[in-house]
């Protein structure tokens, strides 16, 4: 069973760069202006820019793998089904999907591959499960 599929990359931490380091110091900064009444508590609770840019990165990474984990469970989940389809609709299918010359062509992820599975259900009359992320 061959699938097109467009891949997910990985979830990478950003480079620090002076750049990056300036434009937290100056958010810090005009945050401790904003609160000029509290100024000197302001800067006590704020972070570093350095810790900022890291809390930044580490929340990306795990947001980022979140989603790769979904797209990896939607998938699964997608495949489980067409294999309880019968051949003769599982290969209609796949034939429609892998087809290059097809004129809407949608982004190959496991999102839209469910979508085009639940319209061609609908329209060959499969009952089709709902779809359970574990």
């Amino acid at each position: 069973m061959k699938i097109r599929f467009q891949r997910m990359l990985r979830a990478t931490r950003r480079t620090v760069t002076p750049r990056r380091i300036a434009a937290a110091k100056r958010f810090l900064a005009k945050e401790r202006e904003r609160h000029a009444l509290f100024a000197d508590q302001v800067a006590e609770e704020q972070p570093t820019a350095a810790e900022r840019l890291e809390g930044f990165d580490l929340g990306y990474v795990e947001l980022w793998t979140n989603m790769r984990n979904l797209h990896a469970c939607q998938w699964r989940e997608a495949r489980a089904i067409l294999r309880e389809w019968t051949e003769e609709h599982r290969n209609a299918f796949l034939a429609r999907w892998n087809d290059e010359t097809r004129r809407f062509r949608a982004p190959m992820t496991s999102s839209y591959f469910l979508c085009e599975m639940r319209e061609y259900a609908r329209k060959n009359g499969i009952q089709m499960r709902e779809v359970v992320y574990a």
